[in-house]
């Protein structure tokens, strides 16, 4: 279970959404095809996909400055995001087998 301050929820989550959306701006600009909170199996903040080559997974996470927070809040992303229904989704959607598509929490 994670605890969060409930004080600086309002930062932490406007901190968030900033980079979520400075993240898709870029992205988009470097074109590929962006969703945001897409609606499937699960809502991962990003997919971004260059049809027919390659997708990306990708969950922003904005973690406290203490050691192994930052590698714990990864790992937890990872084992949400990297399921083989998950995977299968992100594929039809963007035209790529499942082995191209990668996962970054």
């Amino acid at each position: 279970m994670v605890l969060r301050c409930p004080r600086s929820a309002h930062a932490r989550d406007h901190r968030h959404n900033q980079v979520a959306k400075l993240l898709t701006q870029k992205l988009a600009a470097s074109g590929f095809t962006v969703e945001a909170e897409p609606a499937g199996v699960r809502r991962p903040d990003v997919v971004a996909y260059k049809p027919g080559v390659k997708a990306v997974i990708i969950d922003v996470t904005v973690v406290a400055d203490l050691p192994g927070e930052l590698s714990d809040a990864h790992d937890r992303k990872t084992k949400k995001y990297d399921d083989r229904q998950i995977r299968a989704w992100v594929a039809r959607r963007s035209g790529v087998g499942t082995t191209a598509v990668s996962l970054t929490p």
